[in-house]
């Protein structure tokens, strides 16, 4: 804790949690508070003060009495659970560094924050507003993924804000998942579903987290210990169970074996699945193993590593506990043995009554350039007669690094710049990619053409219309995905050259604002633009109007009239406006509000330009646009939200392509990864809306 005094730091000290602080001045106490809370969250690091006082260094009167501060540090990963009479409930991080590990929870009045409580696992919390109970519930597990994040609520109540007797909810669950997994698949028997989501390494078992499906719906989430039991229950009957033998997090790698699996029918009871053994694997299993030295032994066994696990640490590259190596072998190509072997484990493997392996994993070395597992008194045994075939005191065997395939990349673009054409002229668009890809291709929205597996791809258009055109090609694989975007203005015949004026064209969902400028071209010292602009006011409402940065000294005035769908403009400039390039004047902000699928064009009318003398005159080429108001996290305008929605928005994180407000899932004002987040678990089905 650091005091300043007109920015000047005049006392500090280092406190634990439950510890006091105090601030004297020349014997006077000047501050005191309690440090109640310190929380480490994967994303934000708070610190919380109760009962501060302040007291005047010249009068002693007291300045603040009682009071409570909040520190935070970093961004949270807000998770929202809405409730009944416009409460909901926040999960804002988890402390998986605390014992046990804890959760930020905030509740929330019509948006304002109205208290915040950091519960423990195994805790329950009750939550006021305004001295009236509100929430009342128990904290369960809280789970740290590679990928996710989990935190189970349980036994929730919610009363009512009027009626204290009132129950709006009784005995509720909740799940609060920060991040997304994609997870692994089992498909069973009646449409069922058990997924691998995710695997938790650094509680001691790991943990794993599975879900069950029914046609393709969540229906169970559970996290469960390594050597514990799944079960899942459908009206207390028992449907599903199985042990949980092993549960890898390696550096690369997942794998969950589950032994003594059964399913049962939800019609008759009867068993569908019986005492079976089922490992989760991922589909890169034998990209990675290939990477890593492999040992080739007598009578063709050989033995592979195929992964190591050791817990991430974020000061550092690794935080070494409960090492483990997935290893495995071989005999003929054909694996005959899997085991997970901790560090200092003994491992022996057996033909019959004959052993053929035994050794012992005396060392798991993570360098900073180079990965070694060794191995102390290897023996290899003849399966035929038992005899020694090879010894080795020390074993030393090589892991590599993989490197996952890189997002695909458009190398190259034709054409490279700004492109107008004439009426019914024909234009070739084409990409080159620098892997093999699915190529989208899109104009203002509307798909117009696929090419599959293909490193480049074109699109030719034959019959240009006049207007303003955007010509999209979305390039994408497993890997990820790669975006180029072309302006085309296609105008009549001979007004390449004409004095010319535009209005843009988009596609937005409902209930979002979307910008659409105005444009001039082939233009020299105009003083002043009129227009009205029309457009149906039951798909769009005009917000705003203001001038473009691309021109200085200009001002505007607007008479909007969104009952009848009108609005007039008067844009003028005292440095007076030149430009032959399309150049943006006025951007203009509409507020979608009609449904999915709906549009109104935007008619430019009555347009006039003046001239330096203020003269007016009609320009020689006006071309409308037109808004299409489409699913909300449809960024690629397909209908729909699809990976390529998911990449679009992870590109606008990374800043490869421009933000789009549009994609603020999380009403923070900016595109972060709480969004990225959001609509990877949309698509996933783990939230139900954005």
């Amino acid at each position: 804790m650091l005091i300043t005094k007109d920015g000047t730091h005049v006392d500090y000290t280092i406190i634990n949690v439950s510890d006091s602080f105090t601030y004297y001045k020349n014997e006077n106490l000047i501050l005191t508070a309690d440090l109640e809370t310190i929380f480490s969250g994967e994303g934000v690091s708070v610190v919380r003060l109760n009962h501060v006082y302040q007291y005047s260094e010249d009068t002693g009167e007291t300045l603040l009495s009682d009071a409570m501060h909040l520190y935070s540090v970093g961004d949270t990963r807000e998770v929202e659970w809405q409730l009944n009479q416009n409460y909901s409930l926040s999960a804002m991080d988890i402390d998986s560094k605390d014992t046990p590990r804890k959760v930020w929870l905030r509740l929330n009045k019509d948006g304002n924050t109205l208290e915040d409580k950091f519960v423990y696992s195994g805790d329950s919390a009750i939550f006021y507003d305004s001295g009236t109970k509100i929430l009342d519930l128990n904290v369960g597990a809280i789970f740290d993924g590679k990928e996710a994040d989990l935190v189970f609520i349980s036994d929730v109540y919610q009363y009512s804000e009027t009626k204290k007797k009132d129950i709006l909810i009784e005995i509720k669950s909740h799940l609060f998942i920060f991040g997304s997994a994609t997870g692994n698949d089992w498909q069973l028997y009646e449409n069922y579903t058990l997924s691998f989501m995710d695997v938790d390494i650094k509680e001691s078992p790991n943990q794993v987290w599975l879900r069950m499906k029914k046609n393709g719906v969540p229906v169970d989430d559970n996290v469960v210990a390594q050597s514990g039991e799944y079960r899942y229950y459908n009206n207390s009957v028992l449907l599903f169970e199985g042990y949980i033998k092993s549960a890898f997090g390696g550096r690369y790698l997942d794998m969950l074996t589950l032994t003594n699996a059964s399913q049962y029918s939800e019609v008759a009871s009867t068993p569908l699945i019986t005492d079976a053994t089922y490992s989760f694997y991922p589909g890169n299993v034998e990209i990675v193993m290939d990477s890593n030295e492999k040992l080739s032994l007598d009578e063709n066994y050989t033995i592979v590593p195929v992964d190591v696990q050791v817990s991430w640490y974020p000061d550092s590259r690794y935080y070494n506990t409960d090492e483990s190596l997935w290893l495995r072998l071989y005999k003929d190509d054909i694996m005959v043995d899997e085991v997970i072997l901790l560090e200092g484990q003994d491992y022996s493997h057996y033909s019959g009554s004959i052993k053929i392996i035994s050794t012992k994993l005396d060392v798991i070395f993570m360098g900073m350039t180079t990965e070694i597992i060794k191995f102390e008194d290897f023996y290899q045994y003849s399966e035929v007669d038992g005899s020694l075939l090879k010894y080795y005191d020390r074993l030393f065997l090589r892991l590599g690094r993989y490197s996952p395939p890189s997002a695909p990349a458009i190398t190259s673009f034709e054409p490279t710049t700004l492109i107008s054409d004439y009426l019914g002229a024909t234009r070739k668009f084409t990409i080159f990619m620098d892997q093999s890809v699915n190529v989208n291709w899109y104009i203002n929205g509307t798909e117009i053409q696929f090419n599959e597996s293909v490193s480049n791809a074109e699109y030719t258009n034959t019959s240009a219309s006049a207007g303003t055109w955007i010509i999209s090609a979305i390039a994408n694989n497993a890997n990820g995905i790669a975006t180029q975007n072309w302006t085309w203005t296609v105008m009549a015949e001979n007004e390449s050259s004409s004095e010319f004026i535009s209005i843009g064209s988009a596609s937005a969902p409902t209930n979002s604002t979307i910008t659409v400028p105005i444009s001039v071209a082939n233009v020299t010292d105009i003083s002043g633009i009129y227009l009205e602009l029309l457009y149906n006011s039951s798909v769009a409402i005009l917000s705003s109007a203001s001038t473009n940065e691309s021109f200085s000294g200009s001002g505007i005035n607007l008479n909007v009239d969104n009952v009848d769908g009108i609005t007039s403009i008067v844009l003028t400039n005292s440095n007076l406006i030149s430009t032959s390039a399309e150049t943006p004047v006025i951007d203009i902000t509409f507020i979608i509000i009609g449904g999915f699928g709906s549009s109104t064009s935007l008619d430019l009318q009555n347009v006039e330009f003046s001239d330096a003398e203020f003269n007016p005159y009609t320009p020689a080429v006006v071309v409308d646009g037109q808004i299409t108001v489409g699913i909300k996290g449809d960024f690629n305008g397909n209908g729909m939200v699809d990976i390529g929605d998911v990449a679009m928005v992870a590109f606008m994180v990374a800043g490869n392509v421009p933000e789009d407000l549009n994609a603020d899932f999380n009403g923070n004002g900016r595109v972060d990864i709480g969004d990225a987040a959001k609509i990877a678990a949309y698509l996933e089905g783990i939230v139900s809306e954005l």
